[in-house]
């Protein structure tokens, strides 16, 4: 033992050795750690050829990869009773509603009334895609039904004598665009209350508003915009279904009319006006579809859509074999589609409603085993921990790309990075679309046209209840991406 005059203490040099040594074996773990994760990254990259980004799995994520698996009769081969934890995980007994991270977006821009709320990631869809999940798992049992009945019709907007669905719990007093009622809010609005009610005899009045609202979104085929197509909603002014979705355009479409379906009552729909709009959607030459007439971003997306309608409505002016050819050809590397030749993203969105236009226009068993394997084998792409996310791992962020740089820079591994690689990606990134200020994108600069918007870099409202307060552009990716140039000695190559 040992006197120490200054702190007038004595200190056991037994005890400073045992703790020197047991700070010598921590410092090594460390290192230890750190040196697998430098060898871990590496692995992935050789393994997937990119860097898997972590996106954050979400209950719509889980319906969509849910809903592929069954109608691949693949369900068998998921492991169910984990996809069920992650479900339930975001149920609560207390209020019997489901509330995942974009749920808590949708409130969050709820509050920020000048946020207009994102598309396909409501509060009120959500919950739809929730129990929709739940009964392919066949597992809505866990939860009170008639407690989501009320609450799914508590989103229902009484005002005027036609109306539908909104995202949220129908309050007079908030904002417009809340209580707007829009087609993709109502069309999973119907179909789950559908599955969990006995029959509609209770809502008569309210199913036959919904009949009248539908109706009333019908444009007429002299419409040089629409042509005869259905809108999404009231509002002209608002593309409800996300930026450059223009209405009317064949997603609208596909709500309103297999949401009339539902009730029975496609007759209403006046057939040569829409047969109008389907006829100036399709390339007859190229034997496809566009999702509205001045858009072609989604064309893929359009296509199976546009082939499902078709077989709706019994319309007979376009050769469906050749329109499945294309579908068929085009899928990407992964063996799903990106959204069209000219906006190449891999969303899960996409895939979901590409397959479940096939399956419902009777045309998914056209595709080959090998065809449905490499569909069943791309859905990796979008697996996260414990569950499935909106947008595939394979977007890799700059975010990512610089933190990897710089740990390996300090571990001085960074000689073992593929430069060449990294460089390219970095400047797929840079766009001149903003000119003249040029700015570098977190992801792929052609986010421009990203449907589905993950949390990640879209969340403008209020931060109450979500903490991802990135941008897919801003001047902090601007500093990563030529940080990160520097520092793998490509800055003056740009």
């Amino acid at each position: 033992m040992i006197y120490s005059p200054n702190k007038a203490l004595y200190y056991r040099t037994d005890k400073i050795k045992e703790d020197q040594e047991g700070l010598q074996t921590s410092s090594n773990n460390n290192f230890n750690n750190i040196m697998a994760a430098v060898e871990n990254r590496l692995n992935e990259f050789n393994l997937y050829e990119y860097y898997p980004q972590i996106y954050k799995p979400s209950l719509q994520a889980t319906y969509y990869a849910l809903y592929i698996f069954d109608a691949l009769n693949v369900l068998n081969q998921v492991n169910q009773t984990t996809l069920l934890q992650y479900i339930m995980t975001h149920y609560s007994e207390e209020t019997h509603i489901f509330m995942d991270a974009y749920a808590y977006r949708h409130k969050d821009s709820w509050l920020n009334k000048s946020c207009t709320p994102y598309p396909y990631s409501s509060i009120l869809e959500t919950n739809c895609y929730a129990v929709l999940a739940l009964n392919i798992l066949d597992a809505v049992d866990l939860i009170d039904q008639q407690a989501m009945v009320n609450f799914i019709w508590s989103c229902y907007n009484p005002e005027e004598e036609a109306n539908g669905f909104t995202g949220q719990p129908y309050l007079p007093d908030t904002e417009y665009y809340l209580r707007l009622a829009t087609m993709d809010n109502t069309f999973y609005a119907i179909q789950t209350l559908d599955l969990l009610m006995e029959n509609w005899d209770s809502y008569y009045s309210e199913k036959i508003r919904i009949i009248s609202y539908i109706n009333d979104l019908q444009t007429p085929a002299s419409s040089s915009w629409s042509c005869g197509g259905f809108y999404n909603d009231y509002s002209p002014a608002y593309d409800s279904l996300g930026t450059y979705m223009y209405e009317a355009n064949l997603l609208s479409d596909y709500y309103c009319l297999k949401s009339l379906e539902i009730f029975g009552v496609l007759d209403t729909v006046r057939m040569d006006d829409f047969f109008t709009h389907l006829g100036v959607l399709y390339d007859a030459e190229s034997n496809l579809f566009q999702m509205h007439k001045y858009v072609d971003k989604w064309n893929y997306v359009a296509t199976a859509l546009g082939l499902d309608l078709t077989v709706l409505t019994n319309y007979d002016g376009i050769n469906r074999e050749e329109t499945l050819t294309y579908l068929r050809d085009h899928r990407n590397e992964s063996g799903n589609w990106d959204s069209s030749p000219n906006n190449q993203i891999n969303e899960l969105i996409n895939l979901f409603q590409i397959i479940r236009s096939l399956k419902e226009s009777g045309y998914l068993d056209y595709l080959s085993i090998s065809e449905k394997e490499e569909i069943i084998s791309s859905l990796e792409i979008y697996h996260q921990y414990r569950s499935y996310s909106i947008f595939p791992k394979e977007e890799t962020t700059l975010e990512l790309i610089y933190s990897t740089i710089k740990s390996f820079d300090l571990c001085e591994r960074l000689t073992d990075l593929d430069f060449k690689y990294i460089y390219s990606q970095i400047e797929e990134r840079y766009s001149e679309y903003f000119n003249p200020s040029r700015k570098f994108f977190s992801a792929i600069n052609r986010s421009l046209f990203v449907r589905s918007e993950p949390i990640e870099f879209f969340n403008e409202g209020y931060h109450n209840f979500t903490q991802e307060t990135e941008r897919i552009v801003n001047q902090r990716m601007n500093y990563l991406a030529l940080s990160s140039l520097k520092k793998i000695f490509k800055l003056d190559n740009f």
